[in-house]
């Protein structure tokens, strides 16, 4: 595959991020490769997003456009909104308060080059946190079989994955990736339905920073979320009758990632709710001393 002038649209949706925005822009304007677009999508912030993003991109010579929602409705639809206005073969979806680390999108564009047939090229990510603290993410392998792939995505908590270390084909994506109707595990059904259906190939070096701060971290309790979410990344439209086996297991650790949600909450009763109905989906899973620690201590301190 040759180069074009715009093989990767990176798309950033920002919500109330501007302090973090110039860092961001900044470690995508400053890489060496030239065949990209970046789009920012303002979900209707109240800072002075809009302001940043004028400052910085009116002193570029590269193709950057800014559209703004005109109220906030969640990072799906800012994302969706990338989706119809990019040009790239490819989309990235860069977070604003992530880093780009100098030559990811020279590793990208190589990657794309060497696997042309892949829908999904998954590259590993530093996790960085606010006292320093990096650690290298994604280390997980992808298979041959589509079916293993997905299976292992959601079924190991060990294995993550995230919008800032992924480059979707364009054309693989609908109108409407993004599940508007989640403001929680949106990006979940993405990630399964494309690796269920579509080849995924890892490129296994790091290629973002993805800075750690309390504004960023999932620890919002959602009461409601959980079998929206499962429902939504099980949708038999999408995947085929023998990945449904895969469905309570999977709703058994989404029950159990809200238990643990809850118990940082403190909401001890609320959490042990969440753990029996996780142990009554995935009792492997709840057992682990992971889980079982804070079952027990949530039932001590309630």
């Amino acid at each position: 595959m040759g180069d074009k002038p715009c093989l990767i649209s990176i798309v950033i949706p920002s919500y109330n991020y501007a302090h973090y925005l110039p860092r961001t822009l900044n470690s995508v304007l400053s890489q060496c490769y030239a065949h990209y677009e970046v789009i920012i999508v303002d979900d209707g912030s109240t800072d002075n997003t809009e302001f940043v993003v004028n400052n910085i991109i009116g002193s570029t010579n590269k193709l950057c456009r800014y559209y703004r929602h005109t109220s906030n409705q969640g990072v799906s639809s800012a994302r969706n909104t990338g989706i119809a206005h990019a040009k790239g073969d490819y989309i990235y979806f860069l977070d604003s308060d992530d880093e780009l680390i100098e030559g990811a999108l020279m590793i990208f564009a190589e990657a794309i080059k060497a696997e042309p047939s892949a829908g999904m090229l998954i590259a590993q990510y530093f996790s960085v946190h606010s006292n320093g603290q990096k650690k290298i993410r994604c280390l997980w392998p992808l298979s041959q079989s589509k079916e293993d792939n997905f299976k292992r995505y959601l079924l190991n908590i060990d294995n993550s994955l995230l919008c800032s270390s992924i480059v979707f084909k364009r054309d693989l994506l609908a109108d409407e990736a993004f599940p508007k109707h989640l403001r929680l595990y949106e990006d979940e059904p993405v990630f399964s339905h494309m690796l269920a259906n579509h080849p995924a190939v890892k490129i296994n070096k790091p290629v973002v920073l993805v800075h750690k701060h309390s504004g960023s971290l999932r620890y919002d309790v959602h009461h409601n979320i959980v079998e929206a979410s499962v429902n939504e990344t099980f949708n038999r439209n999408r995947l085929s009758e023998k990945l449904m086996r895969y469905r309570e297991p999977y709703l058994g650790l989404k029950h159990l990632d809200q238990f643990r949600t809850l118990f940082l909450a403190g909401q001890y009763e609320h959490a042990l709710t969440q753990y029996a109905k996780g142990f009554a989906y995935n009792k492997k899973a709840a057992l682990t001393p992971t889980f079982l620690r804070k079952a027990i201590k949530s039932w001590l301190r309630k």
